[in-house]
């Protein structure tokens, strides 16, 4: 009877709470916040699906995950926050501020989880198929967090934080003086992956002097520097500033096949139609030359002593490009030497 008796009361209670004027409103805006809670995820998805946020059932499972926690914490905030000041004592005004910057934070909190997941985790990663550095993530992140934390401090507990900034102005100035080559390493590696001037796997070439120039396959794109394998199978790591100061050439792109030539000469009197039928399929049948484009084999100069010809084929391959050019070589020059082809050394 007794807890009849109890459940009775707390009804009697829970409907003169419902139904008085002072505390109608706060009383049906908390059991709606519950009702959020009790139904969340499906809110969320609604949300969602209104929006087009993104159409990605992994990327919701794991935004849904992120954000729970601190969304039941800030829904159970919401609910209880209208009912403060029926606490004894004047205790509400002694904690309504910090329940108030509490629960800011929370909702701070759940706005850049999903802020977070939407932008990078989704649209620059996935989408833009962009190479975001995770140390630009967390500077971003970290930058809302403590700009926005300090602004509730403010706000809601009355914390002077202007000495807070501009301590650290200065240490922000400081790190950034120290740090500036890596932070123009940083910027360009975004440039790089906004512009999206190659990928894991292309073939580039840095500058423009034989001499000086970097050739090799991209191994990595790092958020600093770009690890490029060599064609003598060493690695460079190179700073992201040179791959955007620098003109470079990608050799995968716009397709990944490579033009490879070799200039010889022959007799005035050698029936170049006849020899190029010959050296085409000599060409196509080395192992790494491609078929399409077809070769080519044009005539470029008239010499006085000979006829200058040359030979264009084309490869995939990059690694094997010495390999493949040694082996065209050798046969264009004894097929040449059989049809007594080449014009005679000169004496010196």
């Amino acid at each position: 009877m007794d807890f009849e008796h109890y459940i009775q009361a707390l009804a009697e209670a829970v409907m003169k709470i419902a139904g008085s004027e002072e505390y109608s409103i706060p009383f049906w805006a908390a059991l709606l916040w519950l009702l959020l809670l009790l139904n969340r995820r499906a809110s969320l998805k609604l949300i969602w699906k209104k929006l087009h946020i993104f159409q990605d059932t992994n990327l919701e499972s794991e935004a849904f995950k992120k954000i729970d926690v601190p969304l039941q914490a800030l829904l159970l905030f919401l609910a209880f926050f209208p009912f403060l000041k029926l606490l004894p004592g004047g205790i509400d005004h002694k904690i309504t501020p910090l329940i108030t910057c509490i629960t800011a934070f929370l909702a701070l909190h759940v706005f850049v989880s999903a802020l977070d997941l939407a932008i990078f985790g989704w649209y620059f990663t996935r989408r833009q198929e962009a190479n975001i550095p995770s140390i630009l993530r967390v500077v971003v992140l970290s930058t809302i967090y403590i700009g926005v934390g300090l602004l509730l401090l403010n706000a809601t507990l009355g914390i002077n934080v202007m000495p807070l900034l501009a301590t650290s102005t200065l240490i922000t100035a400081v790190f950034g003086f120290a740090l500036q080559d890596t932070l123009k390493n940083l910027f360009a590696g975004l440039t790089m992956s906004f512009e999206k001037r190659f990928k894991q796997g292309d073939w580039i070439m840095i500058g423009t002097d034989p001499v000086t120039a970097t050739l090799g396959q991209v191994m990595e794109i790092g958020w600093r520097s770009t690890k490029v394998r060599l064609r003598e199978d060493d690695f460079a790591v190179i700073p992201n500033t040179q791959c955007t100061a620098l003109q470079l050439v990608n050799l995968s792109s716009p397709r990944s096949t490579h033009l490879l030539n070799v200039d010889f000469p022959v007799k005035f009197e050698t029936d170049v139609e006849k020899l190029r039928k010959v050296l085409l399929k000599t060409v196509n049948g080395v192992e790494g030359v491609v078929k399409e484009p077809a070769a080519e084999l044009l005539a470029v100069g008239i010499k006085p002593d000979y006829l200058l010809l040359k030979l264009r084929f084309w490869i995939e391959d990059l690694d094997k490009r010495d390999t493949i050019q040694s082996q065209v070589v050798e046969r264009t020059f004894k097929r040449l030497t059989e049809d007594q082809a080449l014009p005679p050394v000169p004496a010196k």
